[in-house]
């Protein structure tokens, strides 16, 4: 009879190569999909989640959690268009697209969360141009405004890949995304 020492000598390093393996699977997002009523916990759990720096730039300072959870509950699923992308059960990744003015005309205003172990991994580029086609969908007249903050250079990057237009606002920058380019396929 042959023993296996899991640690040293022979059969040593399989659960090695099975947490690899496990690893390799649970780290694959899955596609962008849209949340809806049933997801308002899960998108409170994200928020929860994200780091107190990432919290704040989302929420413009306002994250304690008592808010992030009353706006989770109070969240218009049917006016607001919230898209997300999971690994597992786990939200990594959330865009969100809210009816906004910009220039004195309807518009759309995108807003961004990322978890940072997802972030520089393509997430916020799948979910930003998913919310940019979708907003063509819905309503192709209508603009879209994304907010970063000046120091965000992934965010920056992403935005002038997708073509918006980059103007410095306040101390952030606010990135127009207009129907015409949207419509003209520069949004892939």
């Amino acid at each position: 009879m042959v023993k296996f020492d899991i640690l040293h000598g022979q059969g040593a390093g399989w659960p090695d190569r099975l947490t690899a393996v496990r690893q390799w699977f649970r780290r694959r997002p899955g596609p962008v999909f849209r949340l809806s009523e049933q997801d308002g916990t899960r998108l409170f759990l994200h928020y929860a989640t994200l780091p107190v720096a990432d919290r704040h730039q989302r929420f413009h300072g306002r994250s304690p959690y008592g808010l992030i959870l009353e706006r989770c509950q109070n969240i218009d699923f049917n006016e607001a268009i919230i898209l997300g992308q999971k690994v597992g059960r786990r939200l990594i990744g959330v865009v969100e697209l809210l009816p906004s003015m910009a220039d004195d005309e309807p518009a759309y205003e995108l807003a961004v969360s990322v978890l940072p172990a997802w972030q520089h991994q393509g997430v916020a580029l799948a979910l930003v141009q998913a919310a940019l086609n979708h907003a063509a969908q819905v309503d192709p007249l209508r603009p879209v405004v994304l907010f970063t903050e000046t120091d965000n250079q992934g965010m920056l990057r992403i935005c002038r890949k997708l073509k918006g237009k980059g103007e410095l606002m306040g101390g952030e920058y606010r990135f127009l995304f207009r129907p015409s380019l949207r419509r003209s396929g520069l949004v892939a």
